[in-house]
């Protein structure tokens, strides 16, 4: 009888932490990290807060032979039982900024609540239309996501990913093929780490105004 092989590498738990460091996690429940609250244990578990550490979680992930899932907000994400037996690399990449009068730099652990708010914050309107999304910026991006008429497709400037094998790069919006729904990174499978996003100069009541009729 041929005895069937292991999709996945063992390692001693010292090795791997040698090679990804002291944020490398155990057996983490996935279900903490799904909105519908389902899934087993990741065998492996790393949180990237910088894009360098997406490059070093990615780039030794393959070096080491294991398959690996990002995870982003986890929203209408469904998560077998059996868990994943591998590394899941959540992207945690955080942080919201103003590099101009209009346009705003976004982290794409973000949710997309908060860049809601931030832009109103800011006296920006143009991105209303992402009020209520569930989800994180970088999800967002993945699969175009929008309503009410706008799509974030329609505000961005750049974005930056991080391809299969860690590389890290700035792209066009053009890059990305956006269609409805739908974008070029479904097949590419190149992680986003960060974006910038262009609006237009409007009155904050009157942004919040139209959040709050989208809420309602």
């Amino acid at each position: 009888m041929v005895e069937q092989l292991s999709v996945t590498p063992v390692f001693s738990r010292s090795d791997l932490v040698a090679a990804f460091g002291e944020r490398l996690q155990f057996d983490e429940a996935l279900s903490e990290y799904s909105s519908f609250q389902t899934g087993g244990l990741a065998r492996y578990f790393f949180n990237a807060q910088t894009e360098g550490q997406m490059c070093m979680a990615v780039a030794t992930a393959n070096r080491l032979g294991l398959p690996f899932f990002l995870l982003g907000g986890g929203s209408n994400l469904l998560v077998s039982d059996d868990g994943f037996d591998g590394l899941v690399i959540r992207d945690e990449i955080m942080g919201l900024s103003l590099i101009s009068a209009t346009e705003i730099e976004c982290g794409a652990g973000e949710n997309l609540m908060s860049l809601v708010n931030f832009a109103c914050d800011s006296d920006l309107t143009g991105f209303e239309f992402a009020a209520g999304i569930w989800g994180s910026v970088g999800g967002a991006i993945f699969g175009n996501a929008g309503a009410y008429g706008g799509e974030i497709a329609h505000v961005l400037t750049s974005i930056r990913l991080v391809d299969r094998t860690g590389q890290a790069k700035v792209v066009t919006p053009d890059y990305c093929r956006f269609a409805y729904r739908d974008s070029y990174l479904k097949i590419s499978r190149e992680i986003v780490t960060s974006c910038r996003l262009k609006l237009t100069p409007g009155n904050r009541a009157e942004i919040r105004g139209k959040i709050d009729d989208i809420l309602a």
